[in-house]
């Protein structure tokens, strides 16, 4: 009996150990076909029974799927790599990706009147995801320099955009501002001239109730 169980437990490290060796050999060929410019490598093997990296290869699908301007689907691959805990080192480089993902779902006329908010909201939501976990941050001593490059330039599309979206000066309502102004100036100086003119009144009459 107990050279069965023996036997048993010798199979099942056998094939953890296979799959793992497997899922070794199966991410390498997929790195291998992405720098070889080749987006249609298949990553699914690669999520059965992965228990020592699980978040690789949601992070190789994400690539895949950006790669091939598949912007949507690049998300929510990097967000499930993140869910999985990955470590430290490859959190930055996820959410780098990530954020680079949303900016591919902007509109090529970002910058147009009735895109504005939309552009905006996906700008914000992108650097946001870059702040989280201190990848970037807003004193810039992030852990990593990339993150950090790449929240500067969101930011500075996001400025760009806000002060775009400020109403522009109505020449009429300026003008009749200026006149408004100058109106004013004027009851104010008249005003000033009345109460000089009636102070030296007051002056002079009580100077001749002095002198009488």
């Amino acid at each position: 009996m107990k050279k069965k169980i023996l036997i048993g437990v010798y199979i099942i490290m056998l094939l953890v150990c296979g799959k793992q060796a497997f899922n070794y050999i199966y991410n390498a060929v997929v790195i291998y076909c992405y720098h070889q410019n080749n987006y249609s490598v298949n990553t699914k093997p690669l999520l059965v029974y992965n228990w020592l990296e699980p978040y690789v290869p949601h992070y190789n699908q994400g690539n895949i799927y950006y790669k091939n301007n598949r912007f949507e689907d690049a998300i929510t691959s990097y967000k499930e790599a993140l869910e999985l805990n990955p470590p430290k080192d490859k959190e930055c480089s996820i959410r780098i990706n990530l954020s680079l993902s949303m900016l591919g779902t902007m509109d090529e006329e970002y910058a147009a009147p009735e895109n504005v908010d939309t552009s905006l909201e996906i700008l914000k939501g992108a650097r946001d995801v870059l702040l989280e976990e201190d990848c970037a941050t807003e004193n810039g001593d992030g852990h990593s320099e990339t993150a950090e490059q790449l929240k500067e330039e969101i930011e500075a599309m996001i400025e760009q955009l806000e002060n775009q979206s400020e109403p522009a000066s109505d020449p009429e309502e300026e003008e009749k501002k200026e006149e408004d102004n100058n109106q004013k100036e004027a009851e104010d100086e008249f005003e000033d001239n009345v109460k000089k003119a009636l102070q030296e009144k007051q002056s002079k009459a009580n100077q001749e109730r002095q002198e009488s």
